[in-house]
């Protein structure tokens, strides 16, 4: 199968044109920013050091052709990246990554067109203009739609039901989830409509597609791998127990949640570790930065390091399409401490490898860490079996689920019933 592959930044994007490359379809890859031979992206790369550098050497497919990768708007993809570090208001990243959207969309839609492809996959919140064209003057190429996270409508009734049972969050706090929903909400429900196929990672996922009009028989499960292989054996516990979040601190994560889930447990009874940026402007976390250990932004390497250390992984999210980080986790030997809305609860076992909560439920949160501090003999078995889940979560996996996912893809368009 012919196979365009279009993601105007990056996600996961690499690792389905590789799974489609190697089920043997004719796969092409188009995208902005891609540190090809000769390309700006290299040249950028060479003048940045530390994490940054490490980041930009990420975009690149080792092992993926050079031929089959097409840039357009590299420039603009490069200067999105560095408002993204230095606008703090996001007025003019959102505004640029707007135009980025719409214009690479239409490229996209023509390199279809004259490509002569049976298939285009494009990411949400990117995919609208290519697929409203294609849908127009090709309507014979099946538009799949690759979904990582959760859609934006559902997203705000998650987060919306959360402010409603916290009003009294600070109003920056509350503003963290309001920002995001600016721009964007009514084309998701334009996007779904305009997508013929869907990719989920996870069970979450799927009920956002169907919270936003997708039909069930058109969504089709791939779950991700980790980037971490499977530990042999982290059954080790410590005394007191070392708790380990990964991820931006912010409200979507439900940090708030496990901030004070924190404060009902004995001081000194467990450690707590955040690994990921913070934003402590409004003095939200101050009673927190000298209590637990918070790293900021480090590197991937140093992730495992510090996940290796740990105990438990507790991740409250409010909405997770997949958290990478909780399969990471799971590699290093930590049970997950997650919600029914981190698309990674679907790789918990109740009581085994972990323990899956109610969004926004402190009090069940802070029972089962109470529970993790108090019982470090059934502990050290459930690290065991997160060790042992991991290892069914691969990439090989999902390449599995990729090549049967367009094997239907191949055979038509799904029954609207």
């Amino acid at each position: 199968m012919k196979v365009l592959v279009a993601h105007p930044q990056q996600q996961h994007s690499y690792m389905l044109a590789r799974a489609l490359l190697a089920g043997g379809h004719d796969v092409t890859y188009m995208t902005t920013v891609y540190g090809g031979p000769g390309s700006l992206t290299r040249i950028a790369t060479h003048f940045l050091g530390g994490n940054d550098r490490s980041k930009a050497e990420g975009r690149y497919m080792a092992g993926f052709p050079d031929a089959r990768v097409l840039q357009r708007y590299e420039v603009l993809g490069l200067l999105s990246l560095l408002l993204l570090r230095v606008d703090k208001s996001k007025r003019f990243y959102s505004a640029l990554n707007r135009w980025i959207d719409r214009h690479f969309g239409m490229k996209v839609a023509k390199n279809a067109k004259r490509g002569g492809f049976e298939a285009v996959v494009c990411y949400n919140e990117h995919a609208l203009a290519a697929f409203e064209e294609l849908g127009r003057t090709a309507p014979e190429i099946a538009r799949v739609l690759d979904v990582s996270a959760s859609m934006k409508p559902y997203h705000a009734k998650l987060f919306l039901e959360d402010i409603e049972a916290n009003p009294r969050l600070p109003a920056t706090r509350k503003r963290e989830f309001i920002d995001y929903f600016k721009d964007g909400l009514g084309e998701a429900f334009d996007e779904v409509a305009a997508s013929d196929w869907f990719l989920s990672p996870s069970a979450h996922v799927d009920k956002s597609l169907q919270f936003c009009g997708a039909i069930d028989d058109a969504i089709i499960r791939c779950p991700y791998g980790s980037n971490f292989e499977a530990d042999k054996d982290n059954s080790a516990t410590h005394s007191p127990v070392r708790f380990v979040y990964c991820g931006r601190a912010s409200m979507s994560k439900g940090i708030h949640h496990l901030l004070r889930a924190t404060d009902t447990l004995e001081p000194g009874s467990f450690e707590l570790t955040i690994i990921g940026a913070y934003d402590n402007a409004d003095g939200f976390l101050t009673p927190y930065l000298n209590k637990y250990e918070f790293t900021g932004n480090v590197l991937k390497s140093r992730v495992k390091e510090i996940m290796s250390e740990q105990d438990v992984m507790v991740f409250p999210s409010l909405t997770d399409g997949m958290s990478l980080a909780c399969l990471e986790a799971l590699a290093c030997g930590l049970p997950l401490l997650t919600t029914s809305a981190n698309g990674a609860s679907d790789y918990v076992v109740e009581g085994s490898n972990g323990f899956v909560l109610e969004p926004g439920d402190e009090i069940a949160m802070a029972e089962r860490m109470r529970w993790c501090i108090n019982h470090p003999r059934e502990l050290a078995a459930m690290k065991i079996a997160a060790v042992k889940s991991a290892r069914e979560i691969t990439w090989d996996a999902y390449n599995e689920r990729v090549a049967a996912a367009f094997v239907r893809i191949g055979g038509g368009r799904p029954l609207e019933r």
